[in-house]
């Protein structure tokens, strides 16, 4: 068994990093930066779909609520101009 001087002050244990340089290391390096590089890019593009679906969404709902007023609103001018120019009355 190999003992190893113990500093307290290292509480990060720094030292060990450098110890550790072979080839599985490396590998799981390059691993892990291409696993936060994929996380990364894709939560981005979740979060872009996200607002994009709720865009539409909400302006479909903006429509669909203002077709229905204004189909009301344009029946009432409709009348009204039909009785104004034609003279006529509606039962």
């Amino acid at each position: 068994m190999i003992e190893q001087d113990y500093d307290s002050t290292d509480i990060w244990d720094e030292d060990d990093i450098y110890l550790v340089d072979n080839k599985d290391s490396s590998d799981s390096s390059i691993l892990n930066r291409e696993w936060e590089r994929r996380h990364s890019q894709f939560h981005t593009m979740g979060f872009r779909d996200g607002i994009t679906a709720g865009k539409e969404a909400s302006a479909q709902e903006g429509f669909n609520h203002g077709f229905m007023q204004s189909a009301s609103a344009g029946y009432s001018w409709g009348l009204v101009r039909g009785i104004s120019r034609h003279g006529t009355r509606l039962v």
